[in-house]
């Protein structure tokens, strides 16, 4: 009966990696079940045969049974008969002549782990099927794989072999080599000669050889490794060679430094340049480039929010947040790192549209999607709407208003949709706080009037149940009313603050924590504090020194040109263009040479 058969030769060395083993298909169609008993009761629905018809259905089963046997055999010998018994790697040509005559050795050019892979073959009436593989040039372990089976039944088997020469090399190069790189190929332990190497091998036995070497240029570099056994009138002369490749990579290493400053009128600013001590002449470059504005250092943290590859709720919007924070800039200073205004102004439509597809009919917004088994998340949703109403406040791109509308009712209705949730009774006072806060923040930035929700909700916490950040947001959302009352709160938040921050000669810095549910739900960091409390204190007193230490401590801890994440770019970037835009009112009017 022909069956159809598949083959399958391919390296011990990778498939013992992950432990792979040929599977049964019984194993696919009849799963482990869990132990349980359940009880039909099925006599109402039994037929009732005679003599006859049940000595026929014994007859069936035996027939049946004989079959499978049968099967199972003819598959079991058709594995081994149409396997090559007598395997012989293909390396290339090699003569062997005379002894007189010189011997030519090969260098051995394809590895591929897979050896075979015959997906479908159809045997012979007698169940047998041969195939001429050519193997590639490793000398290893080889796993033959191979599965027969027709209409009814299947067989399935394995079998291995090994591929040698009388005499083989093994280099154990590294992955890859670095510029002024001193490395070690495997030196010789035993005799040396003026050219080359000689060792002594015992038989079955191996023996260690390394080559110094080091890097001089970047590339690629090549290496050939040949063995040779001497040539002599009474053996047959062996050999083997190699060769492989190794990237060097130059060096990668670069520094940007940064200063910045106010020049008055009729004053002459020198600022010295030294170039870098041992630097590689053939490597790199000196750039220099030169700003009239502040801002024109924070496009780094712009460019990482751009490039940024993965694209959660929270990412798009804080992309989202952190350029439009700078627009005036890249439309005004190109950066040769980003595309064309047009292009990122294309792109971050993009995004808009991939969060509107995220909004949920509550008019929350999920991390990934907004599927029916799944819920809106709290910081997901106001995070959001914070980037819906700065969009709509620079005019710069059209933001759908039933998106931006339903966003909004949200927020009204932050605590109760916190309270929807059955994870959020885990949460502490300090969180849950925190999101109204920064809820409230986010409808004062869309012109709302919220300030006496804000009072109510500092009376209800008191400073003890409201984080810094917390502090920062409810100080703008006061902001929205100016009188007495809110000011004399303002004063009180302001000098809690003051008695919060680190402060140096230069910098200054408050520190805070939320507990553990501080980063999984709110994403708190340090600088994201900083960066709130000097907007904040921008809109509250834009003169104080601490607005200048808190500006300066902040671009501080940068890495790179910019912060640790997604979080922190996008709220430095708001504060810090606030405060540049603050401090650089007047309009440039110099000239600066190199």
């Amino acid at each position: 009966m022909p069956l159809v058969l598949c083959l399958i030769v391919v390296d011990e060395a990778v498939l013992s990696l992950t432990g792979h083993k040929l599977d049964s298909p019984l194993d696919i169609f009849y799963l482990n079940r869990s132990a349980n008993i359940t009880q039909y009761h099925d006599r109402s629905r039994c037929l009732l045969f005679n003599m006859q018809d049940i000595e026929k259905f014994k007859k069936d089963i035996q027939q049946r049974q004989s079959s499978f046997e049968l099967c199972e055999s003819l598959s079991a010998r058709a594995m081994y008969d149409f396997m090559p018994m007598d395997c012989s790697v293909a390396f290339g040509h090699v003569c062997f002549n005379d002894s007189n005559v010189e011997k030519k050795i090969a260098v051995r050019p394809n590895f591929n782990p897979l050896a075979c892979w015959i997906p479908s073959s159809i045997t012979n009436s007698s169940g047998r099927v041969s195939f001429e593989i050519k193997l590639p040039a490793n000398l290893t372990r080889y796993r033959v794989c191979a599965l027969a089976t027709n209409d009814k039944q299947y067989g399935l088997g394995e079998m291995s072999f090994t591929v040698q020469i009388p005499i083989m090399i093994q280099p154990s190069p590294p992955r890859f080599l670095n510029y002024a790189t001193n490395a070690k190929l495997l030196t010789s332990q035993t005799n040396q000669q003026a050219v080359g190497y000689s060792i002594v091998l015992q038989p079955s036995k191996r023996a260690a050889l390394i080559f110094p070497l080091s890097t001089i240029h970047s590339g690629t570099a090549r290496f050939q490794f040949i063995i040779s056994t001497v040539k002599n009138e009474t053996c047959t002369q062996f050999g083997d060679a190699m060769e492989l490749s190794l990237p060097v990579f130059t060096p990668a290493t670069s520094e940007a430094f940064a200063t910045y400053g106010d020049i008055c009128e009729e004053e002459i600013v020198l600022q010295p340049i030294e170039t870098p001590k041992n630097v590689i002449p053939q490597f790199g470059e000196l750039s220099i480039t030169t700003s009239s504005t502040a801002l024109a250092s924070l496009t780094d943290a712009i460019i990482s929010l751009y490039t940024y590859p993965y694209e959660c709720t929270e990412q798009l919007s804080s992309r989202l947040l952190g350029i439009q924070a700078l627009w005036d800039v890249l439309q005004a200073f190109h950066c040769k790192d980003l595309p064309e205004v047009s292009v990122l102004k294309t792109k971050l439509e993009s995004d808009l549209n991939t969060l509107k597809g995220r909004q949920y009919s509550n008019g929350g917004f999920g991390y990934w999607t907004n599927r029916n088994d799944c819920y809106a998340a709290p910081y997901m949703s106001v995070h959001v709407a914070h980037c819906l109403a700065v969009l709509v406040n620079k005019k710069v791109f059209n933001v759908n208003k039933n998106m931006l509308n339903n966003s909004l009712k949200y927020l009204e209705n932050i605590e109760s949709e916190i309270n929807q949730l059955s994870y959020t009774k885990y949460w502490s006072n300090l969180t849950r706080f925190s999101l109204i806060s920064y809820a409230l923040y986010v409808r004062a930035k869309h012109l709302q009037y919220v300030a006496d929700e804000a009072s109510q909700l500092l009376q209800l916490s008191g400073f003890d149940k409201l984080s810094l950040e917390a502090l920062g947001w409810l100080l703008i959302a006061l902001s929205t009313d100016k009188n007495n009352n809110k000011d004399h709160i303002i004063e009180i938040i302001c000098k809690h603050l003051k008695g919060k921050v680190s402060e140096t000669s230069e910098t200054a810095n408050f520190i805070t924590s939320y507990g553990d549910d501080g980063q999984s739900v709110m994403l708190h960091s340090n600088q994201r504090t900083d960066a709130i409390l000097l907007e904040a204190l921008l809109y509250i007193d834009p003169n104080s020194t601490l607005c200048t230490k808190l500006s300066k401590g902040l671009q501080a801890h940068k890495v790179k040109g910019a912060w640790g994440s997604t979080q922190e770019n996008c709220f430095a970037l708001i504060a810090l263009d606030k405060y540049f835009h603050m401090k650089e009112k007047d309009t440039p009017d110099f000239v600066a040479d190199i």
